[in-house]
């Protein structure tokens, strides 16, 4: 894994999969590849163009045959009956009727009431199509869709008594050091207050949402503290297993976990000593700090062997002989911490009584910050620093220096005490009414089995098995990555750091605990995708139960690398569209089959009223229409003049368009003068010898051409 949290890492299922967000049916999901997706949308677009279509043409159709009577109208009407027979699309429909609306605005009975209604359906009808095909897109998110991941290697890494030394050194080490960092990185930029970056759409939910209280009483003895009533206290609130960590289970296999931090800085009087120098000047002055027993508990040759200390620390960073920090050059580039806690693996440590809560681990954690240059005095009670340097930094400009001074750590190790408690809950019950009381991180649910049924507590003792060691808790994160934990080393260069606020110590728990959280969401991903190299493969823990089986399986996450379709809005859809689209095809052959059966069986003006409707419908199509126009003149003999597409018998020639009158263009039967007016005039050579006589007959033909327009005129005139 790299010190980056990516999708990369994880192996997607493509293929249809139930969403637990909702029930089974809602929740059907299908997820594609991006490219796949992106075509799936332009399909669902170009369906719903045609899905509205044929409704246009159905309402069309519908309105027609109703509209259709054998008495005589007006020419509105019959040209209503035209646009409803021919407007294939609604915005052609809509458009046509507003035109004749206008023309007829002043030469019609009642234009308004018979044409705006068909013009607001088809514009209505348009603006429905218009925003289904805009909208389609949204069937695919853009923040990343919500997948699953394959869990064909699933298992999570863990020590367990099995594992090797030299696989634990070699693969295990690093491993854990790269996820803690992984999860540093991740809570610094998701977990505070901007978390739109793209890298913060892996898991389902881009980060937990804690509650905090910045006014908390000590958690410890109150003579432990250095503030009485100005501690911290960090509560994730209940985590639900599939809306917060992305295990999509159904609602009878989900459990609610919630995590609590109370932290506040520590005195150190009374609990320090400096050991004394030795004759040699050169050993360096040791600061040692008991706050409880620290042993050794893995790979010692005694493992109750007892360190005689909590935490040591060099009195001075350096061994040379310095009067304190004298030049800038002796600044220290880096911060050093350290943590010890209850439940820190391989060191064992008994906190004493005043340390000691029932119920919650204790973790303590050491800041030493020794040759750290601040630009200001530091109030903050765990960074605090108010020591000035014996020699002051100059920068000399012109005759006039100008001296500034930093400031020391007040102390060689500075203390931060913590407790941890963990709480399950069951999401089946009112909220609050099934939890268990806050306990320690090696929590069960042995003595509380009535909240839980046994799908739930098979989920718990899987997540509960690899999170004790998968998840990067806040001691093991101290101690995998050192300072790369703290916030305040990002106004650290050079060993001189910026102004630190009165409550950096409290940014400092914040941020641990959002790492913390990150790591949680982040293993139960990692132990479902299962591990990425051969040699961690030596410690992975394979699923033993059906719950833990159907887990690995089902864990999401989101990734714009893929889509993920609801099925439901597809289907339906898919569904409404066809029946639309087989209706449009359907309904008129079904409907003239219908009453064709009828017919037997109805008077006689029934019979005449169902064939005028069929037969105007199919009259008014633009070929038949083009038919009758040609028949009325006695153009042409024709065949299948009932159906769709009329013909003539073969090779026939049919009538011209007169345009002799262009305010009047008619349809006539061919005849040799109109023949002769669409022919033009042969071409006419003119020679050098008879160019005379040549331009004589073209102007006595020019004379008579004119005479007879003028002669035709007349008669036009004259009627």
């Amino acid at each position: 894994m790299a010190t980056t949290v990516s999708r990369a890492y994880y192996d997607v299922y493509l293929g249809f999969w139930i969403n637990w967000n909702g029930r089974r049916i809602n929740g059907s999901t299908l997820t594609l590849t991006r490219k796949d997706g992106a075509l799936l949308i332009s399909f669902i677009a170009i369906f719903i163009a045609l899905s509205g279509k044929s409704f246009w043409r159905i309402c069309c159709f519908v309105i027609h045959r109703c509209l259709s009577t054998t008495t005589p109208e007006d020419g509105l009407h019959h040209q209503r009956q035209a646009i409803l027979r021919n407007a294939d699309t609604p915005e052609d429909g809509a458009w046509r009727m507003i035109q004749i609306l206008i023309a007829w605005r002043s030469n019609s009975r009642r234009p308004l009431l018979r044409l705006l209604p068909l013009a607001i359906l088809a514009f209505l009808t348009f603006s429905a199509l218009l925003v289904g095909g805009i909208f389609s897109s949204r069937l695919m998110t853009d923040d990343g869709s919500e997948v699953l991941i394959k869990g064909k290697t699933c298992g999570p890494v863990v020590n367990s008594a099995s594992s090797t030394r030299d696989a634990i050194l070699l693969y295990r080490t690093p491993q854990l050091a790269q996820r803690s960092t992984a999860y540093t990185n991740y809570a610094m930029q998701c977990y505070s207050n901007a978390t739109n970056s793209e890298d913060c759409h892996l898991y389902v939910k881009p980060r937990i949402a804690t509650s905090v209280i910045r006014n908390a009483s000590c958690p410890f003895a109150e003579e432990m503290c250095k503030s009485k009533d100005g501690n911290i206290i960090v509560d994730s609130g209940l985590m639900d297993s599939h809306y917060d960590l992305g295990i999509n289970s159904p609602p009878h296999e989900r459990f609610q976990l919630r995590y609590v931090h109370h932290c506040a800085p520590i005195v150190s009087q009374g609990y320090k000593k400096v050991l004394e120098r030795s004759n040699d000047s050169n050993v360096p002055e040791i600061v040692q700090y008991f706050y409880g027993n620290l042993t050794y508990g893995l790979g010692a040759a005694n493992p109750d062997e007892y360190t005689g200390f909590t935490y040591e620390v060099l009195k001075n960073f350096t061994n040379l002989n310095l009067p304190g920090y004298t030049t800038a050059a002796s600044a220290r580039p880096e911060y050093r911490i350290g943590s010890v806690g209850t439940s820190a693996g391989i060191l064992s440590f008994e906190p004493i009584e005043q340390l000691r809560v029932e119920n919650a681990d204790t973790l303590l954690m050491f800041l030493d910050a020794q040759g750290i240059g601040f630009s200001s005095p530091v109030d903050d009670l765990w960074f605090s620093a108010h020591e000035k340097w014996l020699k002051a930094i100059s920068a000399t400009s012109d005759e006039n220096t100008h001296e500034s001074y930093l400031s020391l750590i007040d102390e060689p190790a500075s203390t931060l005490g913590c407790t941890a408690q963990a709480q399950f809950c069951n999401p089946m019950y009112p909220e609050g009414t099934a939890c268990e009381p806050l306990g320690s991180w090696e929590v069960t649910t042995d003595s509380f089995a009535d909240f839980w049924s046994k799908e739930q507590i098979d989920a718990i003792n899987w997540v509960s098995a690899y999170s004790e060691q998968e998840q990067v808790s806040v001691s093991t994160l101290v101690n995998a990555i050192g300072t790369s934990v703290l916030a305040a080393r990002y106004d650290l260069a050079g060993g001189l750091s910026g102004p630190l606020p009165d409550n950096q110590w409290q940014i400092e728990v914040e941020h641990f605990v959002g790492a913390s959280l990150a790591s949680l969401q982040g293993t139960v991903v990692e132990a479902a995708n299962g591990p990425t190299s051969e040699g961690l493969k030596e410690l992975q823990v394979l699923p033993d139960t059906d719950v833990a089986k159907r887990m690995c399986v089902n864990q999401k996450i989101r990734s714009t690398l893929y889509a993920s379709f609801s099925v439901l809005p597809l289907a339906l859809i898919l569904i409404i569209g066809g029946i639309l689209i087989t209706t449009d095809i359907f309904l008129e052959p079904a409907l003239n089959s219908y009453q064709n059966r009828r017919a037997k069986s109805l008077p006689h003006y029934s019979i005449n009223r169902s064939t005028h409707s069929r037969l105007e419908w199919r009259s008014m199509s633009i070929l038949q229409l083009q038919r009758m126009a040609h028949e009325g003149i006695g153009s042409g003999e024709w065949l299948k003049t009932t159906s769709e597409n009329p013909i003539t018998v073969p090779f026939q020639k049919l009538g011209m368009l007169d345009i002799r009158d262009k305010k009047r263009p008619l349809l006539r039967t061919r005849t040799d003068e109109l023949m002769q007016w669409f022919t033009p005039p042969p071409a006419i050579r003119i020679t050098t010898a008879d160019s005379e006589e040549t331009l004589h007959s073209l102007s006595d033909r020019q004379s008579q051409s004119k005479s007879w327009m003028k002669l035709k005129t007349f008669w036009k005139s004259s009627g």
